[in-house]
Order: structure tokens, then C-alpha cells, then sequence
């Protein structure tokens, strides 16, 4: 059966809906304010973490909380001015911190994140984008002992869930990449990880293949849903100026779906935020260069080799989506990134801010609006959005033709909370 279907969101989640549905017969419009791929998809580390099984919320993270604020290079900062706003999903963000919690989120996500290489393969494949995917995984290096050997046991339980990692010596690190300095006394390689040397240009190429193939992507803002007299469908979704009509509308839209979801029988309540995230653009090494993204254990930030230089990465900022960017915070670590990779040229070539759309237990929504049957939900995928898009796009699929769907979804439905 062919469906006429609207996709709010051009990021890789929307993006890959729209591309899978569209080779499944269906006629897809694709609607977001800017081209695609230019929001969060833009400017992330590039990484598809298979098989990641760790929330953001764990045992004991509140007592990290004080020294990642007030140290200058800390991982996390807030603007307090946006506290009130921030306080009841740092609430919710607490709860999901219990272990019984901790280990259930982390089980769901491993549901979603173990077919993440399989997602990114079947959407790519026959295609020219597969040029941009790395096989030479991820590599997570630490400065002290203590820090190492809590890696280890998260180790040991990735490998008990069928993640392929190895644990490696200081010796191991500085032959996998001889341009970090040898200050670390061991790592990690996650050898089954993939990475994208230019996520903005694979994004953007699959719009491509999208509208090259008879698709309509329209620059417009989406502000209200329509309902029919019986207030259980959709009739169609407005901008300021305009009507789109379709059998089945879907909602990618990031960290700005909350507005149109709650207009589909979301609680209004539903805890999702802006983590703010940035990334600086260095030049890449002159001779050597980094083979992989490289993560620092005690300093949350990533070193990613990209086409275009190397992209410095990591901190979360909660703030408003609307708020001006602290470019200040990720400067402050370039000192560190001159001294674990001595050759790197810290020269700042361009710097930018996103809004991550992060829920308390660092699950995404998926699934059928709560009110309205043709309408379907796909946000909220945190850090790892390119991860999951293709999948949760996938997913997407089955539930718009009405397929049993290959995971479960009951823990990524919106009526969680």
C-alpha cells in the first residue's frame, strides 16, 4: 500500500524516514525551517556506537555534579538564570539514576543501539555515501588508574552484551594512534563502532538521493496539528501560511517536537530538553592525523577526525534552545587538546552550538501518537541521534505500514512519562 506521508524534521531521523518510506512506494514531503542535516546532525562527533548500553543517568552521578559545574573544564554547566525551567528534568534525571533504573534504560538503549550498524546499512547501501563510513572504530584513552579500571568493569559488561571491545595497554594506545602524547595509562577500542568522517555531507547526501528520486523537501515551519471532528486523526499540519495534508505525519523534529506532540496527546509535561552541545573545527595534522575518534575517559570531550579537519567535541550546557551560545566553556579546553595531542594546531577555524534532544532516561520516543492514529513520534535521541536515526527510521517503517515492529516499543513510547 502506498501512503501520502509528511515528515516534520529534516535531521538524520526524518531525513532516513523519508528516503526508506519513499523506496517503499509512498509520496513523502519533508518539512523543516532550515535544509537538512543543518541542525544537530550538523555539527555531532559522527560516531555510530553499536550496541551502546550506557544512560546518562547513573548510580552515583550527583556527586560528580559539583565538580563538573565549577571546574573550568568540566563536562556539564547550567544557566541559572534557566534553572527553574531545568529543575523538574534534573528531578526526573535523578530518579532514572537508581540502579534498578540505570540498568533498565541501559537494557532498552542496547535494544535500539545494537542494530544501529545493520540501520546505517541498509539505508546506504548501493548508494555512493558509504565512502564517508570509518571501520576503524572508537578509542576511549585515560589519564589515571582509578578511571581505568572503572572502564574495565563497563567493559566487561559491554562485552556481556555482545559488544566487540577490547581492552588495551598505554603501549597499545600510542601504536593505534602515535599522535597522542603519552600521558595515558591504557583505553579502550570498540572495534564494531563505525564513524562518519562528515556527517553534515552524509545527511545532506541522502536529502539528496531523496529529492533526486521525486521527493519534496520544504523549507517552512510547522506550528499546529489539525484534528478531524472526531479528534482522533489528523487532518493536516499548518505553518503560518500553509495547509500540508497526508495519510500519516511523522514527528522528527528534534528538540522543537515537544510543541506538536503535546498537539497529538502528549503530556505537556514530557521532559524534554535542550543539551546543549558544541564542537570547535581544528586543522588536521599535517603529517599523521588521528585514524579514529579518540574520547578522554576524565575529560568528557572527543577528538574526531573529520574531511574537513579535526572537530573537537563533548560538554553539555542546559539551556534554553534560544539562548545565546557560552562559546567561552569549549575554548576553555584547548589547552587540554594541545597537551594530549602535541601536534594538533589549535587554531580555531569555525566553532558551533546544538541542541541536543535529551529525555531523563536517554531514551528516545518511538511509537504511535497517544491520541492520534496517524500520527507517529521519532525524537529525543540525545547524543546519539546519527546512531540511531537509521534504525529508529526503520522502525518507523514498520509501524506506518502496520508491521509487527523487530523491538519491542514499549519503553520508548511518549506515554512513559
Amino acid at each position: 500500500m502506498s501512503y501520502k506521508i509528511v515528515v516534520i524534521g529534516a535531521g538524520i531521523v526524518g531525513v532516513s524516514t523519508a528516503l526508506r518510506l519513499q523506496r517503499k512506494g509512498c509520496k513523502v514531503t519533508l518539512i523543516d525551517p532550515k535544509p537538512p542535516g543543518m541542525e544537530t546532525s550538523f555539527g555531532n562527533a559522527g560516531l555510530i556506537a553499536q550496541g551502546y548500553c550506557s544512560a546518562n543517568a547513573q548510580p552515583g552521578i550527583f556527586k560528580k555534579v559539583p565538580q563538573m559545574l565549577f571546574e573550568k573544564t568540566g563536562p556539564l554547566s547550567i544557566q541559572w538564570s534557566q534553572l527553574p525551567t531545568t529543575l523538574p528534568w534534573l528531578m526526573k534525571f535523578a530518579f532514572e539514576a537508581l540502579p534498578k533504573r540505570a540498568e533498565a534504560n541501559g537494557k532498552n538503549l542496547h535494544s535500539l543501539s545494537r542494530l544501529a550498524v545493520d540501520g546505517w546499512q541498509d539505508l546506504i547501501a548501493g548508494t555512493e555515501l558509504d565512502r564517508f563510513v570509518r571501520t576503524t572504530g572508537w578509542l576511549h584513552v585515560f589519564e589515571t588508574q582509578k578511571m581505568f579500571i572503572e572502564h574495565k568493569k563497563e567493559v566487561a559488561f559491554m562485552r556481556s552484551q555482545g559488544i566487540d571491545i577490547d581492552v588495551l595497554s598505554a603501549e597499545l594506545v600510542a601504536d593505534l594512534e602515535p599522535d597522542l602524547a603519552r600521558c595515558f595509562v591504557g583505553g579502550s577500542l570498540q572495534n564494531d563502532a563505525l564513524s562518519l568522517s562528515n556527517p553534515h555531507a552524509v545527511v545532506s547526501g541522502l536529502a539528496d538521493l531523496f529529492a533526486a528520486a521525486g521527493g519534496q523537501i520544504i523549507q517552512d515551519r510547522i506550528t499546529t496539528v489539525v484534528t478531524d471532528p472526531s479528534g482522533r486523526m489528523c487532518q493536516s499540519v499548518k505553518s503560518n501560511d500553509r495547509n500540508y495534508f497526508a495519510d500519516q505525519y511523522i514527528i522528527t523534529a528534534g528538540v522543537w517536537s515537544k510543541g506538536l506532540a503535546t498537539q497529538c496527546g502528549v503530556s505537556r509535561t514530557l521532559p524534554l530538553i535542550a543539551e546543549r552541545g558544541y564542537h570547535i573545527m581544528l586543522p588536521s595534522l599535517e603529517v599523521g592525523g588521528f585514524k579514529r575518534p579518540v574520547a578522554f575517559g576524565e575529560r568528557s570531550f572527543l577528538l574526531c577526525p573529520m574531511t574537513e579537519g579535526i572537530r573537537m567535541t563533548g560538554q553539555v550546557e542546559l539551556a534554553k534552545t534560544d539562548a545565546k551560545p557560552n562559546y567561552v566553556l569549549h575554548r576553555h579546553l584547548l589547552p587540554l587538546v594541545k597537551q594530549f595531542a602535541p601536534g594538533i594546531d589549535v587554531r580555531e577555524q569555525s566553532i558551533w552550538m546544538g541542541n541536543r534532544p535529551s529525555l531523563p532516561d536517554s531514551l528516545p520516543v518511538i511509537g504511535r501518537s497517544p491520541a492520534l492514529k496517524n500520527v507517529i513520534l521519532g525524537f529525543g535521541h540525545q547524543h546519539l541521534g546519527i546512531t540511531l536515526g537509521p534504525i529508529t527510521a526503520r522502525l518507523i517503517e514498520q509501524l506506518v505500514f502496520n508491521r509487527p515492529t523487530e523491538i519491542a516499543l514499549d519503553p520508548f513510547l511518549a506515554q512513559r512519562f
